[in-house]
């Protein structure tokens, strides 16, 4: 009824009216349920005070009825006044109270007696469940027993999603776009007139789903939580060295600078399926590597599923433009500070990065994104493109990139590799910026067809699978120090070795397991490449060790085509050619890697509870997860229970022990040592083969009360370490050659009698004779080097790792057993003869024997062997000889 005709009110009676105003009431009112709905109380959560307002919750009814807001029926005789209510205005009105009685309800124990409040309750069940990986179904089930076993009636929740709902958690926001047009979805339909499937309802399965995630604050998160770390990390780092990013050539000082090093790369989500997930993560570079590479501190931009344009997703689904223009303010040391916030480079696998960058791929014409070698299969003649060694192929820089892009622009043809244009470029620099990976380089590239061509091509000189039980059985001999989180598998498993399992192969067994089995020049070959990446990894690189690496690479991409053969040279060696300009620019390369994102792939996976809707799951996990980790403190400050507050600060931090370390060492480790206490500390480190920390937390801890038991722990360490002389600290000084921190040294039995592999290369290539590697027998100058390096090395190790007991010129500490009672006997039957032994005892006051005493001199030996090699007392040891030798 129009409103013309609604104010002529003649000829109309009284029960006309009164049908009118009825009618218009109900239409109001179906919009006051509508409202009224998204407000309704849950009565398990505000059964308390929807009784004090008298709300029918228990019953579902809405906090009005029609029959409280219809008028009664009409006296003929009164006149009508068209006065209608407005339940809308109604539950607007109640709104404030309804909030209120919210905040009190969620203060209110779970039930009397019980020192828990709702809040509390729902913020700690959500963190054991973080903790146990329990799937949505599960957390139901825990919490219907947790029901079971509380007293009724309490104020528990009545589902898992109530308590989200109560602990404030906002989940990511879900952005469709049609598969055909990648336009936006309305309503699960695709509103574009010129697509495919306009007005058809997509598919859950078939929809292109992207989730934006709130970048600025995951920023502002990790700075105020790593502030310490983040304000004195660069400063402490060498000037004269390349330590990290932070004191490399890229890094240009700015005033309050956060840079980032994006990552962008693609998962399968399930095996049984074809779905992937791709994801934009970033660090942030001023951290510290351990710090920085933790799960908590690693930002999340952007998820999604499906194929979809990089363009498309860097422009519009990041918030990176934003942080770029405007920076953000963060409040540190009590102050709001502006940072500027830059993109300082992008990292990713060999597949990802031409997609990332609009190029062509490494198997295509100028695959190579730094430099424009023409790679080709040479007409069908190989199976694959092939990288041959030319040094005289140009590096491609800025300008050549934006020059090939415009052509390529142009017309619309690929120019010297390059596709086209890629958004990536507003912020950073193609291809200076662009990083090669050596997890998968080096790790998953070379050191993976070292192993399965060595173990697999039969006829060659090179072929290794007859001896594979030997190897096998070398390799299990090996023990790594307790830093290492993966042990050696067999050989036979090499396809499913992981990244870690490779490093460690790379960096510490393979030369020790292959010495004696690979021929000469292949052993001599492959030695070069791994000391090339000892180099690349060191702590503090300078410009001599670039020097070097450089040499090494080119030296052995040329003996690698004669060895191997040319269709062996693939993109994974060639892209080591561009490692040393990259150390330059951006500092070692592992400091810079996917480890760390790839780590997030795998543990993003945890989330996933069902079948459909898999990245949304894996969405909504992350997102709690950095909730978890960073909002939720005010709320656990007020749980009174200590017990239930350590058990929720321990489940939401990051238990990695190399932050634990890192954390010890800077604030309560070797700062408050002494300098006859770092040196105790590091001759311990030598002596256990373990890390500082394990030592520093054993011997010396800071707290006051424990002072004199450090100073007694000292004392003792001086007692067990064979103190190096000065002359050997003149020899180990002269021998110019660096070994890896104790973390990084590897035990091999006594059986195997191999050096570990060095990380400088001063010795390793002697700069007078750098000119002759390219003319005459490249082999054999480079066998006798390397002979020299172990004969150094092995000395090295003998005098400054291993404590010497000499007798005769021979180092009693080498000799090996089972124990300690067979090393003593061992260690007794080489200082003495037989006859000795058998016709003279340990002790001059043994009970079951009349025999004569030793030499004491010698006695003295064995019981100075035995405590530097064990650390048995002495007491314990005479005690052992003495019966076994009688």
């Amino acid at each position: 009824m129009d409103n013309n005709n609604f104010d002529n009110r003649q000829g109309f009676s009284n029960q006309n009216w009164f049908n009118e105003k009825k009618n218009l009431i109900k239409e109001n009112f179906k919009e006051y349920r509508k409202k009224l709905k998204r407000l309704r109380v849950e009565e398990t959560l505000y059964s308390d005070s929807i009784e004090s307002n008298q709300f029918q919750i228990e019953s579902c009814d809405p906090i009005l009825s029609l029959d409280d807001i219809l008028p009664d029926e009409p006296n003929e005789e009164e006149p009508i006044s068209l006065e209608i209510p407005d339940p809308i205005s109604i539950v607007d009105s109640e709104k404030l109270i309804i909030e209120n009685d919210i905040d009190s309800t969620l203060l209110k124990l779970i039930f009397d007696g019980f020192g828990i409040n709702v809040k509390q309750f729902c913020l700690s069940f959500v963190i054991c469940c973080q903790r146990l990986k329990l799937s949505l179904a599960g957390r139901d089930i825990l919490l219907d027993f947790l029901k079971s076993l509380f007293p009724f009636p309490n104020n528990l929740p009545s589902s898992y999603n109530q308590i989200i709902k109560t602990i404030n958690f906002k989940p990511v926001n879900e952005i469709s776009l049609c598969e055909f047009c990648q336009q936006k979805l309305i309503n699960d339909k695709c509103s574009n007139e010129n697509c495919y499937s306009i007005n058809q309802k997509v598919q859950i399965n078939k929809k292109n789903s992207i989730f934006v995630f709130d970048t600025e604050k995951q920023i502002i998160n990790i700075v105020q939580s790593e502030w310490s770390h983040f304000k004195s990390y660069k400063e402490n780092l060498k000037k004269e060295t390349i330590n990290d990013v932070c004191n490399s050539n890229i890094y240009s000082q700015i005033e309050n600078p956060i840079s980032l090093i994006l990552f962008a790369d693609a998962a399968n989500i399930t095996k049984s399926s074809n779905t992937s997930m791709w994801a934009i993560f970033s660090t942030i570079v001023e951290l510290p590597p351990i710090i920085r590479n933790a799960k908590k501190n690693i930002i999340i931009h952007t998820l999604w599923n499906g194929e979809l344009d990089f363009n498309l997703i860097f422009k519009y689904y990041t918030k990176i433009d934003n942080l770029i223009n405007k920076g953000t303010n963060i409040i540190v040391d009590g102050t709001l500070t502006h940072f500027n916030v830059r993109i300082l480079g992008l990292i990713s696998d060999t597949v990802a990065r031409p997609k990332l960058c609009n190029s062509t791929q490494f198997n295509g014409g100028f695959g190579c994104l730094h430099c424009l070698h023409p790679n080709s299969n040479c007409d069908g003649k190989y199976q694959r493109s092939v990288y041959f060694y030319d040094k005289n192929i140009k590096s491609r820089t800025n300008d050549d990139y934006n020059l090939d892009v415009r052509n390529a622009e142009k017309t619309k043809k690929r120019s010297n590799g390059i596709k086209g244009f890629t958004y990536l470029s507003n912020w950073i620099s193609i291809p200076d910026c662009v990083l090669l990976d050596y997890m998968h380089l080096s790790l998953e590239g070379m050191t993976n067809w070292f192993l399965d061509h060595w173990l697999s091509d039969t006829n060659t000189p090179y072929y290794l699978g007859r001896v594979l039980l030997l190897l096998d059985k070398r390799a299990m001999k090996a023990k790594y120090p307790i830093e290492f989180s993966r042990r050696q598998r067999s050989f036979n498993e090499r396809n499913r070795f992981k990244a870690n399992e490779l490093r460690n192969l790379a960096f510490y067994l393979i030369p020790a397991v292959m010495f004696d089995f690979l021929p000469a020049e292949y052993y001599n070959n492959v030695l070069c490449y791994l000391v090339f990446l000892r180099i690349l990894t060191k702590e503090a690189i300078t410009l001599e060790d670039l020097d070097d690496a450089k040499n090494l690479i080119i030296f052995f991409y040329k003996s690698f085509e004669k060895l191997y053969g040319v269709e062996a040279v693939t993109f994974n060696l060639h892209g080591h050619i561009h490692l040393v300009d990259q150390v330059k620019k951006f500092g070692p390369i592992n400091k810079i890697s996917t480890f760390p994102f790839e780590g997030m792939f795998k543990h993003s996976k945890e989330y996933l509870s069902g079948t459909r809707g898999l990245v949304n799951q894996i969405a909504q996990g992350l997102q709690l997860e950095k909730y978890l980790s960073y909002e939720c403190f005010d709320v656990i400050d007020t749980i009174n229970s200590p017990i239930l507050r350590d058990f929720v600060l321990n489940s939401i931090q990051n238990k990695n022990k190399d932050i634990e370390s890192f954390n010890f060492m800077a604030k309560d480790g070797l700062n408050s040592l002494s300098a006859q206490e770092k040196l105790f500390l590091e001759k311990s480190c030598l002596l256990n083969n373990s890390s500082k920390i394990e030592v520093l937390k054993r011997a010396f801890v800071k707290n006051q009360s424990t002072r004199k038991k450090c100073e007694d722990d000292a004392l003792q360490f001086e007692l067990e370490i064979s103190v190096v002389s000065d002359d050997d600290e003149r020899q180990i000084s002269d021998l110019n050659i660096q070994l890896p921190q104790s973390s990084h040294c590897l035990r091999v039995s006594s059986q195997t009698n191999i050096s570990p592999v060095p990380t400088s290369s001063n010795d390793f290539l002697n700069k007078s004779n750098q000119n002759n590697y390219e003319n005459g027998d490249q082999i054999s100058q480079i066998s006798d080097q390397i002979k020299n390096l172990n004969e150094k090395i092995e000395n090295l190790n003998r005098i400054g790792r291993i404590p010497s007991v000499m007798f005769n010129g021979f180092n009693l500490v080498s000799l090996s057993a089972k124990d300690s009672t067979k090393y003593a006997l061992r260690v007794a039957a080489h200082i003495f003869s037989k006859d000795e032994l058998s016709n003279n005892g340990i002790l001059d006051h043994c009970r079951i024997s009349t025999r004569n005493q030793l030499d004491p001199v010698r006695v003295d030996l064995i019981k100075e062997s035995v405590m530097v090699k064990y650390g048995i007392s002495i007491d314990k040891l005479e005690t052992t000889v003495n019966q076994k030798c009688d």
